[in-house]
Protein backbone atom coordinates (compact mmCIF):
# COMPACT_ATOMS: atom_id res chain seq x y z
CA UNK A 1 0.00 0.00 0.00
CA UNK A 2 1.29 3.47 -0.89
CA UNK A 3 1.67 6.16 1.76
CA UNK A 4 0.02 9.09 -0.02
CA UNK A 5 0.55 12.72 1.08
CA UNK A 6 -2.56 14.00 2.85
CA UNK A 7 -2.34 17.42 1.18
CA UNK A 8 -2.39 15.81 -2.28
CA UNK A 9 -5.32 13.59 -1.30
CA UNK A 10 -7.27 16.57 0.04
CA UNK A 11 -6.65 18.61 -3.10
CA UNK A 12 -7.75 15.74 -5.33
CA UNK A 13 -10.79 15.09 -3.12
CA UNK A 14 -11.78 18.74 -3.41
CA UNK A 15 -11.45 18.68 -7.21
CA UNK A 16 -13.43 15.42 -7.43
CA UNK A 17 -16.22 16.82 -5.24
CA UNK A 18 -16.43 20.01 -7.33
CA UNK A 19 -16.63 17.91 -10.50
CA UNK A 20 -19.43 15.77 -9.02
CA UNK A 21 -21.36 18.89 -8.00
CA UNK A 22 -20.85 20.41 -11.47
CA UNK A 23 -22.13 17.24 -13.18
CA UNK A 24 -25.13 17.07 -10.86
CA UNK A 25 -25.99 20.71 -11.54
CA UNK A 26 -25.63 20.22 -15.29
CA UNK A 27 -27.87 17.17 -14.97
CA UNK A 28 -30.60 19.36 -13.51
CA UNK A 29 -30.11 18.86 -9.77
CA UNK A 30 -31.12 21.81 -7.64
CA UNK A 31 -28.86 23.43 -5.07
CA UNK A 32 -31.01 21.88 -2.33
CA UNK A 33 -30.71 18.39 -3.85
CA UNK A 34 -26.95 18.72 -4.14
CA UNK A 35 -26.72 20.01 -0.55
CA UNK A 36 -28.77 17.05 0.71
CA UNK A 37 -26.26 14.69 -0.95
CA UNK A 38 -23.21 16.48 0.46
CA UNK A 39 -22.01 13.60 2.67
CA UNK A 40 -22.41 11.04 -0.13
CA UNK A 41 -20.56 13.31 -2.57
CA UNK A 42 -17.68 13.81 -0.12
CA UNK A 43 -17.45 10.07 0.62
CA UNK A 44 -17.40 9.19 -3.06
CA UNK A 45 -14.88 11.95 -3.78
CA UNK A 46 -12.60 10.58 -1.06
CA UNK A 47 -12.74 7.07 -2.55
CA UNK A 48 -12.08 8.15 -6.13
CA UNK A 49 -9.40 10.66 -5.19
CA UNK A 50 -7.33 8.08 -3.32
CA UNK A 51 -7.39 5.79 -6.37
CA UNK A 52 -6.56 8.63 -8.76
CA UNK A 53 -3.62 9.81 -6.66
CA UNK A 54 -2.31 6.28 -6.23
CA UNK A 55 -2.58 5.62 -9.97
CA UNK A 56 -0.86 8.89 -10.84
CA UNK A 57 2.04 8.09 -8.47
CA UNK A 58 2.42 4.63 -9.99
CA UNK A 59 2.36 6.01 -13.54
CA UNK A 60 4.84 8.73 -12.62
CA UNK A 61 7.20 6.16 -11.15
CA UNK A 62 6.97 3.97 -14.27
CA UNK A 63 7.48 7.03 -16.49
CA UNK A 64 10.59 7.96 -14.52
CA UNK A 65 11.97 4.43 -14.65
CA UNK A 66 11.33 4.21 -18.40
CA UNK A 67 12.41 7.82 -19.06
CA UNK A 68 9.06 8.71 -20.61
CA UNK A 69 8.53 12.44 -21.07
CA UNK A 70 6.16 14.76 -22.90
CA UNK A 71 8.22 16.71 -25.42
CA UNK A 72 7.53 20.44 -25.76
CA UNK A 73 6.34 19.81 -29.33
CA UNK A 74 3.78 17.30 -28.01
CA UNK A 75 2.50 19.81 -25.46
CA UNK A 76 2.31 22.43 -28.20
CA UNK A 77 0.36 20.01 -30.41
CA UNK A 78 -2.11 19.29 -27.59
CA UNK A 79 -2.63 23.01 -27.00
CA UNK A 80 -3.15 23.47 -30.74
CA UNK A 81 -5.78 20.70 -30.71
CA UNK A 82 -7.55 22.42 -27.82
CA UNK A 83 -7.50 25.75 -29.63
CA UNK A 84 -9.00 24.16 -32.75
CA UNK A 85 -11.64 22.31 -30.72
CA UNK A 86 -12.77 25.48 -28.94
CA UNK A 87 -12.31 27.78 -31.93
CA UNK A 88 -9.83 29.98 -30.08
CA UNK A 89 -6.53 31.38 -31.27
CA UNK A 90 -3.63 29.24 -30.06
CA UNK A 91 -1.82 32.17 -28.42
CA UNK A 92 -4.96 33.13 -26.51
CA UNK A 93 -5.55 29.63 -25.14
CA UNK A 94 -1.84 29.21 -24.38
CA UNK A 95 -1.82 32.47 -22.39
CA UNK A 96 -4.89 31.35 -20.44
CA UNK A 97 -3.37 27.93 -19.72
CA UNK A 98 -0.11 29.51 -18.56
CA UNK A 99 -1.96 32.03 -16.40
CA UNK A 100 -3.84 29.20 -14.66
CA UNK A 101 -0.80 26.95 -14.35
CA UNK A 102 -2.38 24.33 -16.63
CA UNK A 103 0.53 23.89 -19.08
CA UNK A 104 2.29 21.65 -16.56
CA UNK A 105 -0.91 19.69 -16.16
CA UNK A 106 -1.12 19.13 -19.91
CA UNK A 107 2.47 17.89 -19.96
CA UNK A 108 1.70 15.61 -17.00
CA UNK A 109 -1.42 14.24 -18.71
CA UNK A 110 0.55 13.55 -21.88
CA UNK A 111 3.26 11.78 -19.89
CA UNK A 112 0.62 9.60 -18.22
CA UNK A 113 -0.99 8.81 -21.59
CA UNK A 114 2.39 7.86 -23.05
CA UNK A 115 3.11 5.70 -20.01
CA UNK A 116 -0.21 3.89 -20.36
CA UNK A 117 0.54 3.34 -24.05
CA UNK A 118 3.98 1.99 -23.12
CA UNK A 119 2.38 -0.43 -20.65
CA UNK A 120 -0.19 -1.51 -23.23
CA UNK A 121 2.49 -2.13 -25.87
CA UNK A 122 4.73 -4.03 -23.47
CA UNK A 123 2.13 -6.05 -21.60
CA UNK A 124 2.66 -9.77 -21.73
CA UNK A 125 -0.46 -11.79 -21.10
CA UNK A 126 -0.13 -15.34 -19.97
CA UNK A 127 -2.91 -17.84 -19.68
CA UNK A 128 -3.45 -19.26 -16.24
CA UNK A 129 -5.27 -22.49 -15.65
CA UNK A 130 -8.97 -21.81 -15.34
CA UNK A 131 -8.78 -18.43 -17.04
CA UNK A 132 -10.12 -17.91 -20.55
CA UNK A 133 -11.98 -21.22 -20.45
Amino acid sequence: DLDLPQSVLEEEKSMAAREMVRRSAMGGATKEQIESQKEIILEEAAKTSAERVKNSYILARIASEEKIEAAPAEVEARVSEMAARYGVEIEKIKAELQKNGRMESIASDLRAEKTLEFLHQNAKLTEKEGWFS
